[in-house]
């Protein structure tokens, strides 16, 4: 009602009441629309696409490609990388965590992502029974 008043309009129904109202509501849709297209539009842009094939190539190679596919900083010792084994990869058009995840299949370290950046550390050895 207040809105009304302040556009100068006539307080008693009729059809100028119901053009404003008709509108005020397609303004909300489109409002709601846009938040939505935007909020998709965010999610999409952060994901990381990675395409590599390498046979018995050494993990920092691996680690340089993906850098620059992705963008993504690697953190890590050499002392670490000294266990390291050879890596047989092919992942195509995949997200990085599913690439990061087939890369350390059956390293002797993991891994941790904390904003760009993937940080290697020691893999905890399974407690025995």
């Amino acid at each position: 009602m207040h809105l009304m008043a302040l556009c100068g309009l006539p307080l008693r129904p009729g059809p100028s009441r119901r053009v404003l109202i008709k509108t005020l509501l397609i303004m909300k849709f489109l409002a709601i629309f846009m938040l939505a297209v935007c909020m998709h539009v965010s999610a999409t842009g952060y994901s990381q696409r990675i395409s590599l094939t390498v046979k018995n190539a050494s993990i920092e190679k691996v680690f340089r490609e993906i850098r620059r596919q992705s963008g993504y900083n690697f953190v890590y010792t050499k002392q670490l990388l000294q266990d390291a084994r050879k890596v047989n990869l092919h992942v195509e058009n995949a997200p990085l965590e599913k690439a990061l995840a087939e890369c350390f299949r059956n390293q002797p370290f993991t891994y941790a992502i904390l904003e760009n950046t993937v940080i290697l550390k020691p893999a905890v050895a399974a407690p025995p029974p």
